[in-house]
């Protein structure tokens, strides 16, 4: 039985997926590069694969706690939303130039907010 899921966007147009196969079963340990499951998109079926342990995914996890949780970034958060083509182009389609400040965010926000900017660009493109 297929299980419908909400992911990440894969693509520009892709919102949804269906997870049509598991391949690891409940309680079965995972390495690195396993493949898990098949999810099938508007466009294609394509595996997806472990890709981060899960000690190492922990720790990210709190990292990322921590940055989201830390004064400085509470002000960024209070913003306009990572919506790149407002940050490109006026309501009339004009161009335009954006600047963000990350001076006052610590080496580890600023890398976390450059980050997901970089991956909004991309999936944007």
């Amino acid at each position: 039985m297929a299980h419908p899921i909400v992911v990440p966007k894969l693509g520009q147009m892709t919102e949804e997926s269906t997870i049509v196969r598991w391949l690891k079963r409940e309680g079965e340990p995972v390495k690195k590069g396993d493949v898990l499951f098949e999810m099938e998109t508007d466009k294609a079926v394509m595996e997806v694969e472990s890709f981060y342990p899960s000690k190492d995914r922990f720790e990210l996890a709190m990292q990322l706690n921590g940055i989201l949780a830390s004064p400085g970034f509470q002000a960024w958060m209070e913003g306009e939303p990572l919506h790149i083509p407002s940050f490109l182009y006026t309501p009339e389609g004009k161009p335009k130039v954006s600047i963000f400040s990350v001076a006052h965010l610590g080496d580890d926000e600023r890398m976390f907010f450059v980050a997901m900017l970089l991956n909004e660009i991309l999936s944007w493109m």
